[in-house]
């Protein structure tokens, strides 16, 4: 019932955050609601990212409802986020999602590219324009370019795509429709102005592009093992959901964010947020250099 309310209370906020900013002819009223936008839409992501793991509510048909809502935020295909994200606990790690290093014969070019592409903001909008894609032009699965290449290697596209069939591949393109109508609705009903409304999920973008890898950058080279639980502060903490002790999530993938700190051991090292962020922006590292990078965050 707790998620519930958050993502009653955050998507309402959000919601009026949107059309205060378009219609408000103060130009720090306009900034301080895409701020707040940006920073609630995190909360609502959060929500999404339990609402993947079927933890969001207890009755499976009710999870899916609250998690095609919290997915308009995003916006993105709910489906799409599940299989994506599903399959990163599959693939934390190994060298299909180790965007933080690189090893002989990876092209170092593309590594950096996709590095500092994630830390840009740029990486948020691969998920809806995906949507928009498999919507329109459903075959572009079957291209080459999409399997057995450097690209759909090293980018992991091969691997995120696979599962992309059937049912998936529908459910996909009719959730997509769905957002699509839903946004038609709220910008028809509260004049929402499309520039405005880009900048909202442009800032939010960003912040939640960087926040993605932050949570694994360097750590441990262990599908299960393979992430941190950062040190934030409170409020930011409060905010994401307890999403930076991603460590304890994927050691318990099934276990609902209120419950994360209850499975932490006091014992182990958690750099905090700066510390991995400022070594994201110097750059992935060579693969022989990981232990060495490792010891030097924890030391």
């Amino acid at each position: 019932m707790l998620n519930l309310i958050i993502l009653l209370i955050t998507g309402t906020t959000n919601l009026t955050l949107l059309f205060v900013a378009s219609h408000t002819g103060s130009l720090y009223v306009m900034l301080l609601c895409i701020v707040f936008f940006s920073l609630l839409n995190l909360t609502i992501f959060s929500l999404l990212h339990e609402a993947t793991h079927g933890v969001l509510f207890p009755n499976p048909n009710l999870n899916y409802i609250l998690g095609l809502l919290a997915a308009l935020f995003f916006p993105t295909s709910f489906t799409l986020q599940k299989v994506s994200h599903l399959g990163h606990h599959e693939r934390n790690r190994t060298r299909v999602e180790r965007f933080d290093m690189y090893e002989p014969g990876e092209n170092r070019t593309l590594k950096f590219l996709q590095w500092y592409g994630i830390l840009t903001g740029m990486y948020y909008f691969l998920s809806p324009l995906m949507c928009i894609v498999l919507l329109i032009f459903p075959k572009i699965l079957s291209w080459k370019i999409l399997r057995g290449t450097v690209i759909s290697r090293q980018t992991s596209a091969e691997a995120m795509m696979a599962p992309l069939h059937g049912a998936v591949l529908t459910n996909i393109r009719m959730e997509t429709l769905f957002t699509i109508s839903i946004w038609v609705i709220i910008f028809s009903i509260f004049d929402l102005k499309f520039h405005i409304v880009f900048y909202c999920f442009l800032l939010f973008g960003l912040l939640w592009s960087s926040i993605q890898y932050l949570t694994h950058a360097f750590s441990p080279l262990d599908i299960r093992n393979g992430a941190w639980n950062l040190r934030f502060p409170v409020i930011f903490q409060m905010i994401l959901l307890n999403y930076n002790l991603h460590l304890a999530h994927h050691r318990n993938p099934s276990l609902v964010w209120y419950h994360l700190g209850k499975v932490i051991d006091p014992q182990e090292c958690r750099p905090s947020i700066l510390q991995i962020y400022a070594r994201m922006w110097k750059g992935p590292i060579p693969i022989h250099s990981a232990t060495e990078v490792y010891s030097k965050l924890i030391g």
